[in-house]
């Protein structure tokens, strides 16, 4: 999201209405993939793969492998519905 906030500043700031080059536009494009990346590196150092207190449902009828063994998937679904 950095490089998406910055983008237009770091454009018109390094891109002349006058010249408007490749030369100008390859600095931009280097500099928000820059952007891009240190972003993607700090997501990565402070970011968690557990599932949060919040995201689980208590009372959740959910169907998985374990309540489903042997049983007809179709009928069972509806009737516990």
């Amino acid at each position: 999201m950095s490089a998406g906030l910055t983008a237009p500043s770091i454009t018109s700031a390094l891109i002349e209405e006058d010249q408007n080059t490749s030369e100008e536009w390859k600095e931009v494009f280097w500099i928000v993939a820059a952007v891009n990346v240190v972003g993607t590196i700090i997501f990565a150092i402070f970011s968690k793969g557990e599932i949060q207190p919040w995201a689980i449902r208590v009372n959740d009828k959910a169907i998985d492998e374990s309540n489903v063994k042997g049983l007809d998937v179709k009928s069972d679904v509806i009737t516990n519905l």
